[in-house]
């Protein structure tokens, strides 16, 4: 019975033994590899370098062992939400179905009491032969989320005629306006007039719209676009439009639309947009945004 004691006692010592040495052996690997993997200095080819290890451990799954009689072990693994890229399109009536949310209007300084929020066209015109006119444009976008990482933005105005030369931008609106349900109509109130966001009730606090010309979202020459076809302004041309988009997203109450004007108003030029308002829906602006929520 002794001799069997002391046999299992060597035996043991020996296993323990077997466990010391490989924990030494990872140890002196893992610190070899420490310093093997310092950097080097170009100066003195490495002779007073040193190697910085650090350990860094991510758990990606919870591990619960249950004791059984094979010692079994269940591994449930730790999902992490991915972030997910979403198209969204705004077009008033059918993108998404029944949306309403987009308004437009034009004002002009020759007709400075003019409501046209209900007509089927905007326009804009600079020059003495015309007279300025710009376009004021608002697309409802609380249905995107004030957290959303705006990716993309894409605004398509379709032209509908124009005369030769020019071209036009885009800033943002500032302040307040309101469409109003009149089209060429100087006696109806509620809408926006060059002199007026809201005929009857607020003026704009520069004649012509507020509107922050430090941003230009976008700028395109007529001599790319001919009647008929469609203005396309993006970010991938233009970064301050998804800036913009992005500032409407994050705090909705700053997102008051923009502002469609001239390049250079003192050009002669004139153009005309179909609406929201347009019996074709096809020829409506469309905004498309794409954004990680």
């Amino acid at each position: 019975m002794f001799i069997k004691f002391i046999k299992w006692g060597f035996y043991m010592s020996k296993r323990y033994l077997f466990s010391l040495m490989a924990v030494l052996a990872a140890t002196f690997i893992f610190v070899s590899a420490c310093v093997k993997s310092g950097p080097t200095d170009p100066v003195t080819a490495d002779s007073t370098a040193t190697a910085t290890c650090v350990l860094t451990a991510t758990i990606t799954a919870t591990i619960s062992a249950t004791s059984t009689a094979q010692g079994t072990s269940t591994v449930t693994p730790t999902v992490t939400p991915t972030a997910q890229t979403v198209t969204a399109l705004f077009r008033n009536d059918s993108l998404p179905a029944g949306y309403d949310g987009g308004k437009d209007t034009f004002i002009d300084d020759i007709n400075v009491t003019l409501i046209n929020g209900a007509c089927a066209w905007t326009a804009m015109s600079g020059g003495i032969s015309y007279g300025i006119a710009r376009t004021l444009m608002y697309f409802d976008l609380s249905s995107i989320p004030s957290t959303a990482v705006i990716t993309y933005v894409g605004l398509s105005i379709y032209l509908y005629s124009d005369t030769a030369g020019g071209g036009i931008k885009i800033h943002p609106v500032t302040t307040p306006w309101s469409e109003g349900s009149a089209c060429n109509n100087s006696g109806a109130t509620g809408g926006a007039t060059w002199n007026e966001a809201v005929k009857g009730t607020s003026s704009w606090a520069t004649a012509g719209g507020d509107y922050n010309s430090l941003i230009e979202a976008g700028a395109v020459s007529f001599g790319a676009i001919t009647a008929g076809n469609y203005f396309s302004f993006t970010s991938f041309t233009n970064s301050n439009l998804a800036d913009m988009v992005q500032g409407w997203v994050s705090v909705p109450a700053n997102n008051h639309g923009m502002l469609i004007k001239a390049i250079d108003e003192t050009v002669d030029q004139a153009a005309v947009f179909c609406s929201g308002n347009h019996t074709t829906e096809t020829l409506r602006p469309l905004l498309q945004v794409q954004y990680i929520q």
